[in-house]
Order: structure tokens, then sequence, then C-alpha cells
């Protein structure tokens, strides 16, 4: 019996010598894969061993001038950058690192009126070649749109590298597709959120941007033939609706608003890996809630594919405005809820035009809306609806409108006999 109770004794004390000395704890473990990082104090990554230093990788970028598809060579970030403390973009490869950044010059983006160029943003940016073990910095202390393109076709004069200064605003049907810029909440290097309030809205779309502009050159084109020259390398600046409901990214399509008052729109940038969508929530606000009636809507057609001086305005009355067809639709008088027919009996369309189907303020491009009819004789022009042939139409616009929001729309263009 003893022996046993010295053994037990034994034993509880080495139980007590380990449970009173436990191993330190293991630090998490960041793993970083190949890509290419912003690094520096003006950020919160100092260094690529630095814990988190996976979210400062940058995305592929999208060329808004090629259909929105990834450009092999071209990546963008929005970060928070620190005014006044370096940071570089280091590409990692492998066991390799390579640290640029560039000697920055100030480009002014307005045109000498102080209006936009190619729907640019109407700001000053900082704009370079990409230099190897060099560091970068701004002066002032925000939320920073930075896009890089290693030149892999040629297209650039160099490796170049944009830092735009960020200033979120709305554009949309609730200010005639203007900007109304959104209020940003205290520096930080983490996350920050921006809001703007509105007060009063109509049922239509929007989208964000930023320096009340939709896309950035990062090259300079002294004669271009259009807009969407094809020598052009352009990154969005704009986010609209993602490809899951609620989500967001670059020059995706609008987004929607409901009629309503005293509306708040918050706009919330975290410091993330992934696409550029994935760091960028938003939430939509509403005092209050106003159905609208559609049959009060102005609907039809604007763009330049029509005889009249006001080319992408609201539609015109005798020209491209539908009007409402009573007979053909069915609604129902209390809720308002039902199908709506707008009709013109003869629209011109001009050969090799472009336009857009207008909704209530809204822009609907190709494949936001169904285009039943003389399908063939209209393409796709980067959103735009471009016309083949010079044709005259009857147009048959229907609208399914349900609980203050249209679920689907459909234009069918029959050819006049």
């Amino acid at each position: 019996m003893k022996k046993f109770s010295f053994f037990a004794a034994i034993l509880a004390a080495v139980t007590m010598l380990f449970t009173a000395c436990p191993h330190p704890p293991v630090p998490p473990t960041t793993i970083v894969y190949d890509g290419f990082y912003v690094i520096g104090e003006a950020t919160n990554v100092p260094t690529l061993t630095s814990e988190g230093a996976d979210l400062s990788v940058m995305s592929p970028g999208y060329n808004e001038n090629s259909s929105n598809e990834i450009r092999d060579g071209l990546y963008e970030k929005y970060i928070a950058l620190e005014g006044g403390k370096p940071f570089s973009l280091v590409l990692k490869e492998g066991a390799t690192e390579t640290n640029y950044g560039a000697t920055l010059s100030e480009v002014n983006l307005a045109n000498a009126e102080g209006g936009n160029v190619r729907d640019q943003p109407n700001i000053t940016i900082l704009r370079g070649v990409m230099t190897e073990n060099t560091t970068m910095q701004v002066a002032e202390s925000g939320l920073y749109h930075i896009v890089l393109d290693l030149n892999k076709d040629g297209k650039l004069a160099d490796k170049s590298i944009i830092i735009a200064p960020v200033t979120w605003g709305v554009r949309g049907g609730m200010n005639s597709w203007g900007f109304t810029a959104m209020k940003a909440s205290e520096f930080n290097k983490t996350n920050m959120s921006f809001t703007v309030d509105i007060e009063e809205t109509a049922t239509g779309e929007w989208k964000f941007a930023y320096g009340n502009g939709w896309k950035i050159e990062l090259n300079e084109v002294a004669d271009p033939t259009a807009d969407n020259d094809e020598r052009f390398i352009k990154a969005n600046t704009n986010l609209g609706a993602g490809d899951k409901e609620g989500t967001l990214k670059p020059g995706g399509g609008n987004l929607p608003l409901n009629s309503g008052k005293n509306v708040k729109i918050t706009l919330n940038w975290n410091l993330k890996a992934g696409n550029i969508g994935d760091s960028f929530d938003y939430t939509i606000e509403y005092g209050e809630v106003v159905i609208e009636d559609p049959a009060t809507f102005v609907v039809g057609f604007s763009g330049s594919a029509f005889a009249t001086e006001s080319e992408w305005c609201d539609p015109v009355e005798g020209i491209t405005k539908a009007e409402l067809n009573a007979e053909l639709s069915n609604f129902d008088a209390t809720t308002l809820n039902g199908t709506y027919v707008y009709t013109i009996d003869e629209i011109d369309f001009l050969e090799g035009k472009e336009f857009k189907y207008r909704f209530n303020g809204a822009w609907l491009g190709w494949g936001a809306f169904t285009l039943t009819g003389d399908t063939e004789n209209f393409t796709d022009n980067g959103g735009n609806i471009k016309v083949t042939n010079g044709k005259v139409y009857k147009a048959t616009i229907t609208v399914v409108w349900d609980n203050g929001k249209a679920t689907s729309h459909t234009v069918d263009l029959v050819e006049n006999a």
C-alpha cells in the first residue's frame, strides 16, 4: 500500500510539472504566395515577413477597353497609404523578391476647361515608370488605387505605375448620372467606410465611382480614333454589380435603387486578398420606401443612333420616347405590380451608330435587357448597342414591375414595312 501511495505521489508531481510548464504558443504562419505586393511603412504591412502580409497582394487587373477582360501583366489594388512614408511594390517569385518603385510625376487628367477627358476621373494622379530597388510615397494619407502594367505586349512606353487618390462617390439616376461625393471615415490602414445621404431618390440604377469618372488610361495615345481605340489600356475607376447578388466588381453592371426618402448608402473597404471586389461591400438604408408609378416613367432610347441633338440624354418626345400602351398593359391599380408596355410606332435607327435602352433614368445596355425582333441588326460594342444597317422600326417595350422595381425588360424591334 505504501509503495502504491509513493508511486501515486510521484505521478502527481510529474503531472503538475508538465501542467505548470506548458509549451509556448506557436505564432500563426502567414503563407505568402508568388505575386505582387504593396509593402512598406506607409501600409499596414511593413515587410513580406509581417503578419498578414498575404492581405497586401495585388489582384489581376481588368482592361476596361477590352470588354473588362483580365490583362496579362496588369495588376491593381485599393490600399490605404500613410502620407510621407515609403512603400514599394514587391514581386515575389519563389525565393526571389524584387522591389519596384518609381519617380512619380503629377498628371492632371482634366482638360483645359476642367472637364473629363474620355470619361477619366477629374483628378490629379501620380504616374511613373517602374524602377527596381526604389520606393515611393504620397503626400496625403488616404485610400489609393494602385495600378501597374508590365507592358508584356508593348502597348505602353514602358512598365508603368499609376497611383490615384480615391474619393468615392455615387453616379446614377439619383443625380442624373453626375457625381455626388461620399464622406470618408477617419484614415485607417485596414478598414474605412464612405457614406452619402440622399434626401430623395427615384427607382433607377447607379454605380460607385471615384473622381467623377469611369476609367483611367495607363497610356497616352496622341491620335485616338475613338474613345475605345484598341491601343488604350484602361483600368476601371468604378464598382458595379458583382457575379453574386450584393457583391461588387470593377466595371460591373448597374446597381438597383428603389424610390425612397432619407436614403443612406455606405461603402466599406477592408484590406483583403483576392479580387478587387472582395475588399468592398455596401449597404442601402431607406428612411422611407416610396412606390412609384411606372405609368409616369420616361422610357425609350438614347444615344447617337438617332436624328436628334440630345444624343445621350433622356428620350426625346416624338422621336425616341415611348408611350404607355394602356390596352397592352396589365397591372394592379393598387399595388401597381404587373406588366407595362410602351410603344413607338416609328423610330429611325442610323447605321453604324450606338444607343442604349433608357428606363426612368437608368441606362440599360447589351445584356441588361432581352432584345427580340430583328436582333441580327444589332451587336454589342462594349455595352452599347451598335446598329449594323440603318432601318425604321416599331419598338415595343415590355416591363414587369414587382414591389417597387422592374424585374425584367424586353425590347422588341420589328422593321416597319
